[in-house]
Parts: C-alpha cells; structure tokens; sequence
C-alpha cells in the first residue's frame, strides 16, 4: 500500500498516524510518501519515522519530497 501525507513535517500527527497505520500487520510493508514545504521539518521527521521503522524491524518505506508535482 502507497500513502501520501501532505504537511508530513508535523511532527507529532506525522509519527503518531505512520505508527496507527504499522501497528495493523497487513499494512507494515506501507510505502509513505511524505511531503512538506518546510524542508528542515520533513527532514527531522522523516528522520525520526526511519529510526522508528528500523527499529521495529518492519518493511515500511518512507519517500519525501518538498515538490508538489
């Protein structure tokens, strides 16, 4: 499954929704698309999800980008 996240740089709705959608074991190969005008935002927090990911040792993918198109 592909989910895109507008505003991804919000740290707390970003990790808290991301860690929602892994805690379901069908969904822990979810590939996110995280995108946010702010790039020291989407940074920090795609930062952060790729620990929590790694961590947990699941499948999931995190992709960002600050471009709309």
């Amino acid at each position: 499954m592909k989910i895109a996240m507008m505003g991804a740089g919000s740290i707390g709705f970003t990790r808290r929704l991301m860690m929602d959608i892994l805690a379901v074991k069908e969904f822990q190969d979810t590939e996110f698309h995280f995108m946010d005008i702010n790039k020291e935002n989407l940074e920090m927090v795609t930062n952060l999800c790729q620990q929590m990911i790694q961590f947990n040792k699941l499948p999931a993918k995190i992709i960002r980008t600050a471009n709309l198109v």
